[in-house]
């Protein structure tokens, strides 16, 4: 992508690319997702080079979701789908997306409709299917698109999101527990306290609650331990976490 990029500096395309790579560092978990965003920010903003690339609207759509910007987001993920409604990488966008917005059945439709398109999804496509499925409450279709994923290129919100899906289906505890444990061991630290009050933006209450009730099922941590709380803000720390880390403090006798 550099090398586009040096040959002809405003072309849009090459930009969005190179931010989706910086991007994949942060799922693939070779950077923290603070990192990934500020890497990705200028590269994503290509959309001011070229206003008629519905994958430049959907880059930056994505972008503000991630950064908490909902209603930015929604602007530029619908102006990706009026400019190609049958790209099926914007498409996968809109279902990675939407969701977060409020809007989960019409974000399971798009990916209804990216699968129709292309049966043979990449990996790195199908990952983008699963936030749909899962806040749409098709919880089979969830572990249907990850079980297409190889193991090796299961992103870390692929894991969480299988997590919870099967927890929420009532599958087999060894079944859970496997995935559970590929969880803990990508991310020895994580909370369901710590991802929504830092990386996991919500437009609505339901969605959130649907999240955290997934994790909490999957019998994954979700109060953050007292090393790691100051990265939540207060507003969003979860109810009872301090209590629980209040007795978790105090002294045995």
């Amino acid at each position: 992508m550099d090398c586009a990029i040096a040959l002809d500096p405003g072309l849009a395309r090459a930009h969005v690319l190179r931010g989706w790579l910086h991007f994949f560092t942060c799922t693939n978990g070779t950077v923290d997702f603070g990192t990934a965003m500020r890497a990705t920010e200028a590269d994503f903003r290509a959309v001011a080079l070229d206003p008629n690339d519905a994958e430049a609207h959907a880059a930056l759509g994505f972008y503000d979701g991630q950064v908490g910007r909902l209603a930015e987001s929604e602007v530029e993920v619908r102006a990706a789908l009026a400019a190609n409604p049958a790209d099926t990488h914007v498409l996968g966008i809109a279902a990675a997306t939407l969701p977060y917005l409020g809007y989960p059945n019409e974000a399971a439709r798009h990916a209804d409709k990216a699968l129709r398109l292309d049966p043979n999804m990449a990996p790195a496509d199908l990952t983008s299917l699963k936030d749909a499925y899962y806040f749409a409450r098709r919880f089979d279709d969830t572990l249907r698109v990850i079980a297409r994923i190889p193991p090796e290129f299961r992103s870390y919100g692929s894991l969480l999101l299988q997590a919870a899906g099967l927890a929420m289906l009532g599958r087999a505890e060894d079944e859970t527990a496997r995935v559970r444990a590929a969880m803990l061991a990508r991310d020895p630290k994580m909370s369901t306290e710590l991802l929504v009050g830092r990386d996991w933006q919500f437009a609505r209450q339901q969605e959130r609650d649907l999240f955290i009730a997934g994790i909490r099922k999957a019998g994954l941590p979700v109060c953050a331990h007292e090393e790691d709380i100051a990265a939540v803000p207060v507003s969003k720390r979860l109810p009872g976490c301090e209590a629980e880390r209040a007795e978790a403090a105090a002294p045995r006798t």
